[in-house]
């Protein structure tokens, strides 16, 4: 389990680190050299934006799963290798269905939420303050937060599912 746990963790920075680290250059400056050809930066490769402009509001006890929309998908598919894109997809879907049967099991008076289709998710504590996700902030295209109404929305790491809901829920 722990080599699957790190396997994942790896495809994630793969996908992530990656594609900011290929065709960089020295800086000219500290190299000495001034007679450097003058080539475009390549961007960094980020999760695309949603197609969506939605905001979903959560005012309850909840597990709020997100994952892209489906030309949010196919973008990502689009700019990731083939292989690394099936990857952490399938490892997304595997993570996510262990985190639904913890939540099922142990924890059943937490709410799961699925969201695709929306961009925003609006957390309305109890003492009326607001807490707004923006989504398109978040490169990962798949993630889950906790919701307990007193404190601030929890992205967690569904690879430490049981440990983060104890630690959230129960403090």
């Amino acid at each position: 389990m722990k080599f699957i746990n790190g396997l994942l963790i790896a495809s994630w920075c793969w996908i992530i680190f990656l594609p900011s680290c290929k065709n960089k250059q020295a800086n000219p400056s500290s190299t000495g050299n001034t007679n450097v050809g003058t080539q475009s930066a390549q961007p960094v490769r980020t999760k695309p934006p949603s197609n969506y402009s939605d905001t979903i509001i959560i005012d309850k006890i909840a597990a709020v799963f997100y994952h892209p929309d489906s030309l949010q998908s196919k973008a990502i598919e689009t700019i990731t290798d083939k292989s690394i894109y099936e990857s952490v997809t399938h490892e997304s879907f595997y993570q996510m269905r262990n985190s639904r049967i913890v939540l099922h099991k142990d924890w059943p008076a937490v709410k799961i939420i699925e969201i695709k289709n929306a961009r925003y998710l609006l957390f309305k504590k109890l003492n009326s303050e607001n807490v707004l996700i923006d989504l398109n902030t978040l490169n990962d295209p798949y993630g889950l937060y906790l919701f307990d109404r007193i404190k601030d929305p929890l992205l967690t790491d569904m690879t430490n599912i049981d440990t983060d809901l104890y630690r959230y829920f129960s403090k």
